[in-house]
């Protein structure tokens, strides 16, 4: 893996919603899973991937690839919203875009306790296929940021710019 997703190191800080986070820990993760079959130019219904909801105290950074071409993969993050969706659109991952054996990392996802994601399968082939993603990022264990001298001293890093951001939709 490139390290391009290498976004966090140990003593690192980020901010996530309000507040700031320093990582105490990192450790890579690979999932390959698969999921229920798909008729031939069918849809799937949406599936929450369970196994992408870290514990309390960890955050996830990944990226995804599709083994199968022929079919369509939208992620929705929180369930209900579409993560690459813009006004009346949903943008789709495909083989061609993120291909499971070198998955693209431009494409980056980040998931907390509580919030997983979910996705759903368009089949545009002829015959039944079931689909299989592969998930390889990092997990980073955090601790949330109390002492308000530090939080003021990463405000300032944050508001200039210097300071990373995990962004996660909580709708």
């Amino acid at each position: 893996m490139k390290d391009v997703l290498k976004v966090f190191e140990p003593c690192y800080y980020f901010k996530l919603g309000e507040k700031y986070y320093q990582v105490t820990a990192r450790d890579f993760f690979k999932l390959d899973k698969t999921f229920s079959s798909v008729s031939a130019s069918g849809e799937s219904s949406k599936t929450e991937v369970d196994e992408l909801e870290p514990e309390k105290g960890e955050v996830y950074v990944f990226t995804m690839g599709v083994f199968q071409k022929g079919i369509e993969v939208e992620v929705y993050q929180p369930a209900a919203v579409g993560r690459f969706g813009v006004k009346n659109y949903t943008a789709s991952i495909t083989w061609e875009d993120s291909p499971a054996e070198e998955p693209n990392q431009a494409i980056v996802l980040a998931t907390v306790h509580g919030h997983s994601l979910s996705v759903k399968f368009t089949n545009n082939l002829d015959v039944a296929i079931t689909p299989k993603l592969r998930f390889i990022g990092f997990k980073y264990k955090v601790e949330e940021v109390k002492d308000a001298a530090k939080i003021r001293e990463l405000e300032a890093l944050w508001k200039e710019g210097k300071l990373p951001e995990i962004e996660i939709k909580y709708e």
